[in-house]
């Protein structure tokens, strides 16, 4: 039954009938209280009593009661009166797309705002937890002063996970659905999972919207056919109808931006609403670096044989502003005067930046979602895009020489876990993974690789494989396939990171520990360039910039001229940072034109867990012993379990402290000359013995000195290769010495060897002081074995495969504890249970998406589980020379 004018549903006066749809009719109101005019929605009176259409209406009410969003239709009230049900929204004026589509295309301008603002409006659903289902040109209202509005939720279910696509094709609103030859109402805009029936969620809308935008561009929806099942065939099977490319005028980054809303797996489409926002907006953006592509871009094949057209590919995933621009002749950066901007501001950690081709945008990581993700930025700032949304660690990413991909690291496959190897150290560990440049299904390259850099021509990734402790560089085609090695002479240390290769493909850059080496790339006998980390190529190669880690740099970014004919630095360093934190991570932008890098602070604090360390179990909760931008390496607590000494990074030097309960961190040795470390408290509690060498040395020739515990009386013992420890009847030593291990009598002065002993890592005693227990390389990893005191044959007591860190002993012997990559801890059988053998057990469960745990032991008195905890926090900065003369 119609409304006449005048008539009155609760305190809303009918003015006049607006138009009418499948789920009820419109009118034009004024609200009697506030005076407004309103737009009112009643339904059918022959649906009233209909179960089913109220539910669906007030369903529709409920959708969009729960969203306040500029660009989605108000909400004011809801009611019945009578036999008649209502509801109450914003009055609009203008007109539906569909009416601005009846003369043909939008314009490009007015198009893509649309879209923006469409989009935008769904993401404010889907954060909501709603789902439209039912989006297409009708459903979407322009109002005079351009705003796009999304009408009629009558569809829309919260909870869209489990939502039955099947229920839709029995709405009111996809009238003629059957109709012989005629295509009407939602079918030419549903997506795959809709036409099967199957649940859907917001990547359905997604779909949905390209089908709109598709239209707003071309005039003609996507997948038009005679009827409605050959429509529906067409959404399932075909691509759109008329090739995006032949749109004159259509701009290039619009075309992958469409396709990926308009893939038929949910999987390959944006998965997200405001990640589309985000790119559609960069893609209407003016833009003078990025070139106009020709109607047919180059091949691969055909750019790789030497026509140098880089700047011509344009990337793959919706993104204009990740194309190649052309280097011209211009003004000289002048570093020295510089402007920084911070361009992230999270609490967490953003780092490993990684330029697009035009200089523009940047991939990144952090972990601001929980877990180590990669995002996608414009440097000029705005919204963030999540590319991985995996539970895994995702890290390391790099940018594909012509914008298509982004190759990076994940865990995500169950094979190498990523992990923290130690302090000052990049993450190690996981596999090769390259995807779209703006997300989607990523292919694994490379198993247990990491590090991957792109040669100039995109064909084949550097990577670096092995563990930390010995690793390789290697190169694999892109496209996945056999990998080898890079021949490098004289890898004496071998613990490789970022590898990349110059500009030219003649020489490898790369850190090898804690210096920057350079080779030709063919292989051959590197030339050390610098002492630092992090290397990264300038423009075009001719210079390199790396982190200084020398004691006085702060680790700040310093960058040097580069010969491409001699490969040899060609002038002096100069600083480019004068960071508060550790500034790492440099990446230079294509043109030179900006350098992005991560300001990082780390710190390492004491902490401890109430432990029962007989049964295996933590008892409580985690309490901070130490705070602050403190870097506590090696610890130990004293016989009563009241006060720890530990030794600390500050400046050029590391020297050791004591904390006592309820009161600060007092220093134990100062002497500027020497730095100390490895303290190990006497088991009657009186003194401390340390190793200390001299300062800006390297930790090498390490003397064993022992001084009381309030750091009184200092005194030299004898020379060591690494940390000792007391034995427990407190007379003597266990010192490591070479590939060795001794006792040393402090009273004589003597040594006794212990045969089958391992020194060249950490050594452990035993409680009853009858076992030492060593760490030992088995290939590429440690396992822990055991040797009577006396010496004898080694019993490996835990396998490599555990690659085990840190052993220490429960008190009573029964147990021997130790930590897999830096983060929780097993245990299995001691000495006192006869080494029986078992399956390590999982102890605990510590989490974060950055987890490192130092130097896990029990107090001495049994009661507590101690440690320290690497901590990582980081914002990106972008670095803007200023302009000093032309270029010549």
């Amino acid at each position: 039954m119609a409304l006449s004018s005048g008539s009155r549903l609760g305190p809303y006066e009918i003015l006049a009938a607006l138009g009418a749809g499948g789920m009820g009719e419109v009118y034009r109101a004024r609200d009697t209280r506030l005076g407004r005019t309103v737009a009112i929605k009643v339904l059918p009176e022959h649906l009233v009593e209909d179960p089913d259409a109220l539910a669906r209406f007030e369903g529709e009410a409920r959708a969009v009661a729960a969203l306040s969003h500029p660009n989605i239709l108000a909400l004011h009230d809801i009611g019945r009166e009578g036999a008649v049900a209502y509801a109450v929204m914003e009055l609009l004026e203008g007109e539906t797309l569909r009416e601005a589509l009846a003369g043909g295309p939008l314009p490009l301008r007015r198009a893509t705002d649309y879209a923006v603002q469409m989009a935008l409006g769904l993401a404010g659903a889907h954060e909501k937890g709603i789902v439209h289902r039912d989006l297409k040109p009708d459903n979407v209202f322009v109002t005079r002063d351009e705003r796009v509005k999304i009408l009629d939720f009558g569809l829309a279910k919260a909870g869209a996970a489990v939502a039955d696509a099947r229920s839709e094709t029995q709405s009111p609103t996809v009238s003629g659905y059957t109709e012989p030859g005629k295509v009407m109402g939602t079918v030419g805009y549903m997506s795959p999972e809709q036409v099967r029936g199957l649940a859907v969620d917001h990547r359905s809308d997604i779909f949905s919207f390209g089908s709109v935008l598709f239209e707003m561009v071309t005039g003609r929806r996507p997948f038009a056919r005679e009827t409605a099942a050959e429509t529906m065939t067409a959404i399932l099977k075909d691509d759109p109808l008329e090739p995006l490319e032949s749109v004159r005028g259509l701009p290039p980054p619009l075309v992958p931006a469409l396709r990926h809303c308009l893939e038929k797996k949910p999987e390959r489409r944006f998965q997200s609403a405001r990640d589309l926002a985000f790119a559609l907006e960069t893609a209407a953006a003016p833009s003078g670096a990025a070139p106009a592509l020709p109607a047919q871009a180059p091949s691969r094949r055909a750019v790789r044989k030497g026509l140098g057209l880089l700047a011509l590919v344009v990337a793959a995933a919706a993104a204009g502003y990740l194309a190649a621009p052309r280097r011209a002749a211009g003004p000289v950066p002048d570093w020295k005067n510089a402007t920084l901007t911070r361009l992230t501001t999270d609490p967490g950690y953003e780092g490993e930046p990684t330029f697009s081709p035009d200089g523009q945008t940047i991939a990144y990581v952090a972990d601001r979602d929980g877990d180590f993700e990669i995002y996608l930025q414009q440097i000029s700032g705005g919204p963030a895009i999540n590319l991985t949304k995996n539970p895994a660690a995702d890290i390391q990413p790099a940018f594909s020489p012509d914008g298509h991909e982004i190759a990076f690291v994940s865990d995500r496959s169950n094979g190498t876990e990523i992990f923290h190897a130690a302090p000052g150290l990049p993450h190690v560990g996981g596999d090769i993974w390259v995807m779209p440049a703006l997300g989607g299904p990523a292919r694994k390259i490379v198993e247990n690789g990491s590090f991957p850099s792109w040669t100039p021509d995109g064909s084949s990734l550097l990577f670096v494989h092995g563990t930390y402790r010995k690793t390789r560089i290697a190169i694999v085609p892109s496209s996945g396939g056999p990998s080898r090695d890079l021949p490098i002479e004289d890898a004496s240390v071998s613990r490789y990171f970022y590898p990349r290769l110059s500009a030219n493909g003649r020489w490898l850059l790369y850190q090898n520990g804690f210096q920057i080496e350079v080779v030709s790339a063919r292989g051959g006998k590197p030339r050390v360039l610098a002492q630092g980390e992090y290397p990264a190529w300038g423009a075009g190669s001719s210079s390199i910039l790396f982190t200084d880690d020398q004691p006085g740099k702060n680790r700040t970014i310093w960058m040097a001229p580069f010969s491409l004919d001699r490969g040899e630095l060609s002038g002096p360093t100069q600083p480019l940072t004068f960071g508060r934190g550790a500034d790492l991570g440099a990446a230079v932008s294509r043109d030179g034109s900006s350098i992005a890098f991560s300001s990082v602070d780390e710190t390492l604090n004491l902490e401890e867990l109430p432990f029962d360390a007989e049964g295996g179990r933590v008892l409580g909760a985690e309490r901070d012993l130490t705070a602050g931008s403190n870097r506590i390496g090696f610890f130990d607590s004293s016989p009563d379990g009241k006060s720890i000494v530990f030794d600390q990074d500050r400046g050029a030097g590391s020297h050791l402290w004591r904390v006592d309960p309820h009161s600060p961190p007092v220093e134990l040795t100062r002497d500027p000359a020497y730095s100390e470390r490895y303290p190990d408290w006497s088991p009657d509690g009186r003194e401390v013995l340390f190793s200390r060498w001299p300062a800006r040395e390297p930790e090498s020739a390490l003397t064993l000195w022992i001084m009381n515990s309030d750091g009184t009386n200092p005194r030299r013992v004898t020379e060591s290769s690494g940390a000792a420890t007391w034995m427990p009847d407190g007379k003597r030593l266990l010192i490591p010495r070479g590939d060795d291990v001794f006792q040393f009598d402090l009273a004589s002065g003597k040594t006794i060897p212990v045969p089958g002993a391992n020194g060249r890592t950490l050594v452990f005693c035993d409680p009853s002081g009858r076992w030492v227990v060593s760490q030992v390389a088995q290939g590429e990893s440690l396992a822990l074995s055991a040797v009577p005191i006396t010496g004898g044959t080694p019993q490996v007591v835990v396998a490599a495969a555990y690659d085990a860190f840190h052993p220490f002993f429960s008190l009573s012997g029964r147990w021997l504890y130790f930590q897999r990559n830096h983060k929780n801890i097993l245990r299995v059988p001691g000495p006192a249970q006869s080494w029986r053998p078992a399956t390590p057990e999982l102890v605990t469960n510590f989490s974060g998406a950055d987890l490192y745990i130092e130097q896990p032991t029990i107090s001495r008195d049994g009661s507590r589980l101690l440690y320290t905890r690497g901590r990582q926090t980081g914002d990106i900065f972008i670095l803007h020379p200023a302009i000093s003369a032309d270029r010549k």
